[in-house]
């Protein structure tokens, strides 16, 4: 047996570590490009699944806004221009009684109470004051989608113009209801 110096035994040490060093730098480069293809693989993967996502997003929308034309053609074809009567509880739908004067003037009273109009008081109006007088009673009915009735009486002696510019403006804040009957209240009785 021959004898080995110390000098081979570390380089055949030294080569046997290096040796198996190389072997882990490739092993390890060889898991991460393993790891590198995987995770390009999934990417690919994610990036196809994002592409039919968002193919499948732009069906759901266009179908989105194809049933909400629908919706609003049946909505047009059946729902009523004509908004229904104010269910206020306590209070009647026939809310207001107006009689059209012959000078201009309409004289209002309550027949039930709603907000600051209490049921039974009479006051009398210009066109622009009548507006402004029930200005809340339209804010209701304009945000709860509902109309009020007021039944419309007129003395015998108003000219068809002054009675059709009141029918105009009393149309703007109630639904009409006309009475042959006249006026049974007045200022002048």
């Amino acid at each position: 047996m021959t004898s080995r110096k110390s000098g081979e035994i570390i380089n055949a040490t030294l080569m046997e570590v290096f040796v198996v060093l190389c072997f882990l730098v490739i092993s390890l480069l060889r898991t991460t490009e393993a790891q590198v293809d995987s995770e390009q693989s999934q990417l690919d993967l994610l990036k196809q699944q994002t592409a039919a996502l968002e193919r499948d997003k732009a069906h759901l929308s266009d179908s989105l806004a194809a049933a909400s034309q629908d919706a609003e053609k049946w909505k047009s074809r059946y729902e009523s221009e004509y908004p229904g009567d104010c269910k206020v509880t306590g209070v009647p739908v026939q809310l207001l009684r107006v009689c059209i004067a012959g000078d201009g003037t309409y004289e209002a009273e309550m027949l039930g109470t709603f907000g600051s109009h209490l049921a039974g008081t009479r006051q009398q109006y210009t066109a622009t004051g009548f507006k402004q007088g029930f200005i809340d009673v339209w804010q209701y009915q304009s945000t709860h989608r509902c109309r009020f009735d007021a039944i419309v009486h007129s003395e015998a002696d108003v000219p068809n113009d002054q009675y059709l510019l009141a029918n105009q403006i009393l149309i703007q804040r109630f639904r009409l209801k006309w009475s042959l009957d006249h006026c049974l209240f007045t200022s002048k009785n």
